[in-house]
């Protein structure tokens, strides 16, 4: 602003009054210079108003094409604000609740799984126990093992000749030839019957309580002697261990295989029993010998 002439002088005034007209038409001037760019930015503002009002066109009671300056059009882009805040934080909840429920949901989804392959089990263990499949199934399995023990012992006993078919038939080692057990002679019937007991104390151990002990009568009369010799041998291999084997017989020569001998005699007032000692074995295994002898000789 012009400073005020001190002395009221109508030169001074003049002067004074040229002054305030050149500031005024100075501000007139910056006055409009800002009213453009004001009106223009305010075009812009308009403009940009306009675009974001179309894009809010599905906002309830909004109207773009109305007057945007006004408070009262608005209302409804507040409300609309709002409730989107309010949905916001309900969905913040529910993730917050959402992801307090993983691990219980993971954890439920193992259980479930587990529990559908633990009934899938359960179902195919209910339809083999139909008609006793299952119990046949391991009959087969018990019957399979005790036939491959008893075919091992079997050819042990027969110089490898002879063993066992799945149905209980005899097989020929050599030619594969499958036969009915009648076929065999009463000592190669003795062997089977022998290999099979062996056989079936074996699977009993190896399942359940071990079989302390094995009791044979007679049955040796029918072998030769390398037969006889084989089948001893076997039971020498069984009776290792924890496992007794008592053999009845009549042979010295079974007396003269086994490691304690127990002689029964009957006679007229009774039977007597005693321990023989290896001595005492070894003499009646040489009488017999000598027996034997004189038999041929005659």
């Amino acid at each position: 602003m012009p400073q005020a002439p001190a002395e009221p002088g109508i030169a001074e005034i003049r002067q004074f009054t040229a002054d305030l007209s050149k500031t005024a038409s100075r501000l007139g001037d910056k006055l409009a210079e800002v009213s453009a760019a004001g009106a223009a930015r305010a075009a812009a503002a308009l403009t940009g108003l306009g675009e974001h009002a179309a894009a809010l066109a599905d906002v309830d009671g909004f109207d773009p094409a109305a007057d945007l300056t006004a408070p009262q059009v608005l209302h409804p882009l507040v409300a609309a604000a709002a409730t989107a805040a309010r949905e916001v934080e309900d969905q913040h909840r529910k993730q917050h609740e959402a992801q307090v429920l993983i691990k219980p949901a993971a954890d439920l989804d193992f259980a479930i799984a587990a529990g559908e392959a633990r009934y899938e089990a359960l179902e195919v263990l209910r339809r083999e126990l139909v008609d006793a499949k299952f119990l046949g199934h391991l009959t087969t399995l018990r019957t399979r093992a005790l036939l491959g023990v008893a075919s091992d012992l079997l050819g042990q006993m027969t110089d490898m000749r002879f063993g066992f078919a799945d149905s209980f038939d005899i097989v020929s080692r050599s030619s594969g030839v499958v036969h009915q057990p009648n076929r065999l002679s009463g000592g190669e019937k003795f062997l089977a019957s022998l290999a099979l007991a062996l056989a079936l104390a074996e699977v009993h151990a190896r399942s359940g309580p071990s079989l302390g002990s094995l009791f044979l009568d007679e049955g040796f009369a029918a072998l030769d002697t390398t037969a006889l010799d084989s089948a001893l041998e076997v039971l020498r291999a069984q009776a290792d261990g924890d496992r007794l084997v008592m053999v009845i017989s009549h042979l010295h020569a079974v007396a003269e295989a086994v490691d304690d001998v127990l002689w029964v005699r009957r006679n007229a007032a009774g039977s007597s029993a005693r321990w023989l000692t290896p001595d005492q074995r070894d003499e009646l295994v040489q009488a017999d010998l000598a027996s034997g002898l004189q038999k041929l000789a005659q």
